[in-house]
């Protein structure tokens, strides 16, 4: 029975650490062993890994707004395909046209909103190339603006655009989308 206890007790005795080889004198590099507490190391750590969360959470916002931006747009897509005037709602108010000249940009962002409001099927939405919350809606259709005074190079001039399929530039401000500009499709 004592051999027994004395055999248990090695078993249970801990095997010592295996030694680590001499480092021979010409081998390259300085020998380095770790000095000081653990806990400084962890506290390291622990803070590099608090300011990395920090940061992601920070640099994630507008990921999430631009994923917002997105669906939105993926829903007005679906509502106007479907012929649902509820489609609207997703948009600003449909604007007023100004009777005095506006500049050549403001005359695209009224165009856009007012063909906005009007009957097209979306087939495609896309995030515009270089735009954080700019979006691409591919329209099926034929869309027109009111007639507009723009402030041209000559002076005033009255245009108004007809447009076939055209691409819809839209952003997404205030929970809303807004008109930025119509351009001719381009791409597949």
């Amino acid at each position: 029975m004592g051999a027994k206890r004395s055999e248990s007790i090695q078993r249970h005795k801990p095997a010592s650490a295996p030694q680590a080889p001499a480092l021979a004198a010409d081998a390259p590099g300085p020998s380095v062993k770790a000095k000081g507490p653990d806990w400084l190391l962890w506290l390291v750590l622990g803070g590099l890994r608090g300011a990395g969360v920090a940061g992601f959470l920070v640099a994630a916002r507008p990921i999430l707004i631009a994923d917002d931006a997105e669906r939105l747009c993926r829903q007005f897509a679906d509502l106007k395909n479907a012929g649902d005037p509820q489609a609207d709602t997703l948009l600003g108010p449909p604007p007023a046209v100004p009777v005095v000249p506006v500049t050549p940009d403001e005359a695209d962002r009224l165009d856009t909103e007012i063909m906005l409001h009007q009957p097209f099927h979306v087939r495609r939405v896309y995030r515009e190339p270089g735009g954080a919350a700019r979006f691409v809606l591919v329209a099926e259709g034929a869309v027109t603006s009111e007639r507009v005074t723009v402030q041209g190079p000559r002076g005033p001039e009255v245009g108004q655009r007809h447009m076939m399929n055209p691409d819809l530039i839209v952003e997404f401000r205030d929970g809303q989308l807004h008109g930025v500009r119509a351009r001719l499709h381009e791409g597949p």
